[in-house]
């Protein structure tokens, strides 16, 4: 058989070709696992539809708060038009606490969590979202910040709702550990980091779960869409 010579462009098309090859072959469980790799924002979507109907949303009604306040056991919420929207909770309305300020999580209030998107303002030491959507990204965000990913499971409850608080209020921490890990069969001494975006979306909403998010009645005071 007559010897082939290679030409400039079968040099070429081995420089290339070689390496790629080789990276092909060595990176298949790497591209694999990207490929496959789930996207939290999709997952948090999902989450976020079950947490109130299409047609009682804000947006649905036409209503963008900017700005928002608790007044008694009330949180009112007010658009750039001067038009208010209400939440309550206790006897005034079926609702809970986490449901009235949007925040599903009862992300507590402070220096970090208060530039989160969609904050609009504080009921006590918890932060009140403009919609519950953005109130679930931010307990998502949250999670998986630099306070909390390097944490297991359990150690990461412990600190979004430790034992005692610092006024002396005491949390049921190790039912709320014990609840999450029953939930969703995770190993609570595994890092937050090391979950899966899939795993890590469960947790959140399993917390909410706990945390106690149950609708009631927003009212939007005459006038208003």
């Amino acid at each position: 058989m007559r010897k082939m010579q290679k030409t400039g462009s079968d040099r070429k098309f081995l420089l290339w070709w070689v390496p790629f090859s080789i990276l092909l072959v060595c990176g298949r469980p790497w591209i694999s696992s990207f490929a496959g790799k789930e996207k939290p924002e999709r997952l948090l979507a999902d989450l976020a539809a079950t947490l109130e109907p299409d047609s009682v949303r804000f947006e649905a009604r036409g209503f963008t708060p900017d700005t928002a306040w608790a007044s008694g056991n009330k949180v009112v919420y007010r658009d750039a038009g001067n038009r208010k929207a209400f939440k309550a909770s206790g006897k005034d309305g079926a609702g809970s606490s986490s449901w009235q300020t949007n925040n599903p999580g009862n992300i507590k209030y402070t220096k970090y969590t208060k530039i989160y998107d969609g904050v609009i303002g504080k009921k006590g030491s918890f932060c009140v979202f403009a919609t519950p959507a953005q109130g679930l990204t931010a307990h998502y965000n949250h999670l998986v910040s630099a306070g909390y990913r390097d944490s297991t499971l359990s150690a990461a409850i412990s600190k979004w709702c430790p034992p005692v608080e610092g006024d002396g209020v005491e949390n049921p921490t190790a039912d709320y550990i014990k609840f999450l890990v029953k939930q969703t069969k995770l190993d609570s001494g595994k890092k937050i980091r090391d979950f899966s975006p899939a795993e890590q979306v469960a947790i959140v909403g399993t917390m909410l779960r706990f945390e106690g998010w149950k609708r009631g009645e927003t009212l939007i005071e005459p006038g208003s869409p």
